[in-house]
């Protein structure tokens, strides 16, 4: 992950570590206020994008001119100037500057070219993300290994865990782990939220609050999501923004794999399938209706998805319930092996909700699947893409890299852009806020994941501050249909709701040739993405 290591040269100048919350931004953002020309600069280095971005907010009515500079080992360096005269404050303008091979940037500002000086610098420390052992999936039956709540505490003593809390749980006391696994699969639920905040599923010993998975919105929430975590050698741990109780289910972990193999590899969907939607007005394979709580949806999903001659042994699906009754929970199981309640995946919290997760699930010998429901709920399944099973043919293709989550994507000006708000995206965008307007496409590149060998990236993304009910997709940069299926859900004006998405990379028609995902807003709102790790071409 990116570290910023602020070089002060002058008393002149006020840097701080910007840290905010909600979406659970890490505190990598450098902000510096410079008391000689009037001018605050946020400062972000994303590695996943080999960018260097810098917002700029002056209202002066003086001339600042100002310098990035990106430098490599090698004595090589190139550098942008810019000058600005006075601009309207609440629209700040946006530098970046883009190099695979720099090791170091830096920051000047003056009146005029003449009197540059350097306010700010660092060494730019990028992992390797082609270093990680290449893993492969293993899908299991759901299993508890978390529940703080008092009446079904699992591997947990004492009260709600309170703010900024960290829960470790031992690898002992997950499931039989081989030697070799390096990332578990979970949903990981939160419930009786006190308050708006975030929780994150991370590796023990790792320093929280660099991405999120879970973003409770009021007191008393209840939902859930998917998150994959590398394991460290004590496990992996939960660390909860604001007091929450927390439910984490394991459907699965990633073993090493350093030779072609069979069983485990992920094979993503060119498009993504819609394969059930209980609807009537847009039903998909389906002509009863509504679901009725307390009964399971069977779906033949190797058939329905067209996988039925492919050696299938999990699916990767995004499950949404919409227009529930009530408060209730979805579940998922290979077809023959469901226990009720023993799990969930998705939690609609009162009548008329509408939400998403993404989860993997098992298939049974004849390619079905199971989605039970609690109360009365239209169900939708997208098919994202399948693993292979142990009659696959051995290859190298479709096994995961897990990676420390890095944020990727980020439209809130105020928070430090990450991968976005340029003037060529305008007018997609709000120029005082970053967020993007209803219809927008938003493009992430991340070269450098693509550069070391990705063809699919898993990803958290998280609508902020929704404008008002709509969804969020997201997509290959080329090939895929605006509605043709949906990543997010909000259900009004200032949500904020996140879901796993599993995502092809593309070139974008007419953009930069870089490898990218889009994600487009129906409705409009702020996006926030971060990164959990790449499948291999």
């Amino acid at each position: 992950m990116k570290r910023l290591t602020a070089l002060v040269v002058s008393l002149a100048f006020i840097a701080t570590g910007a840290a905010t919350v909600d979406a659970g931004i890490e505190d990598e953002e450098l902000r510096i206020d410079s008391d000689v020309t009037g001018t605050t600069y946020q400062i972000r280095y994303s590695c996943a994008a080999a960018k260097f971005q810098t917002l700029v907010r002056t209202d002066t009515g003086r001339s600042v001119t100002v310098r990035r500079t990106l430098s490599g080992s090698n004595g090589g360096s190139f550098g942008s100037t810019r000058t600005f005269n006075s601009f309207d404050r609440s629209k700040p303008r946006v530098l970046s500057s883009s190099s695979s091979t720099a090791d170091r940037w830096s920051l000047e500002e003056g009146n005029d070219e003449d009197s540059l000086v350097q306010i700010a610098g660092a060494d730019i420390d990028c992992p390797d993300y082609s270093s990680p052992s290449p893993s492969v999936f293993v899908p299991i039956t759901p299993t508890r290994v978390l529940d703080t709540r008092p009446k079904t505490r699992t591997n947990f003593t004492g009260p709600m865990p309170e703010a900024q809390a960290t829960i470790d749980i031992d690898r002992s006391d997950l499931p039989d782990l081989p030697a070799g696994a390096v990332a578990i699969s979970a949903t990981v639920t939160v419930t009786e939220a006190a308050q708006p905040g975030f929780v994150q599923l991370l590796p023990t010993g790792s320093t929280p609050g660099g991405s999120s998975n879970v973003n409770p919105q009021y007191a008393g929430h209840t939902l859930a999501n998917n998150a994959v975590a590398p394991l460290s050698s004590g496990g992996v741990s939960v660390y909860t923004h604001r007091s929450t109780h927390v439910v984490v289910d394991v459907n699965g972990y990633f073993v090493e794999a350093p030779n072609a193999t069979q069983s485990g590899r992920y094979q993503h969907l060119p498009v993504t399938d819609r394969v059930i939607d209980t609807r009537p007005a847009s039903a998909v394979n389906h002509s009863t209706g509504i679901v009725e709580g307390g009964t399971a949806l069977t779906i033949p999903v190797t058939d329905l998805a067209g996988l039925g001659s492919d050696p299938v042994g999990a699916v990767a699906i995004n499950v949404t319930a919409t227009e529930t009754s009530g408060a209730g929970f979805l579940q998922s199981a290979a077809t023959g092996s469901l226990d009720p309640g023993a799990s969930s995946i998705v939690n609609p919290t009162r009548p008329n909700d509408t939400v998403a997760a993404m989860t993997i699930v098992p298939v049974s010998a004849d390619g079905e699947i199971d989605i039970y429901t609690a109360s009365d709920s239209h169900v939708i399944v997208d098919v994202l893409g399948w693993f292979t099973d142990a009659t696959a043919p051995s290859s190298t293709t479709g096994r995961f890299i897990p990676l420390e989550p890095e944020r990727i994507l980020d439209t809130r000006l105020d928070d430090g852009p990450v991968n976005c708000c340029f003037p060529s995206d305008y007018p997609d965008f709000d120029e005082s806020s970053g967020r993007r307007n209803p219809g927008a496409r938003t493009t992430a590149e991340v070269p450098e994941i693509d550069r070391a060998g990705a063809d699919t990236v898993m990803i958290n993304l998280t609508a902020v501050d929704a404008t008002g009910a709509g969804f969020f997709q997201v997509g290959a940069a080329s090939g895929f249909v605006d509605g043709a299926s949906s990543t997010v859900n909000a259900t009004r004006a200032g949500d904020i709701v996140s879901n796993a998405a599993v995502v092809g990379l593309g070139q974008p028609e007419g953009g930069p040739t870089t490898a990218a995902f889009q994600v487009y807003t129906q409705s409009g709102g702020h996006v926030v993405a971060d990164v959990a790790g790449y499948f291999t071409e």
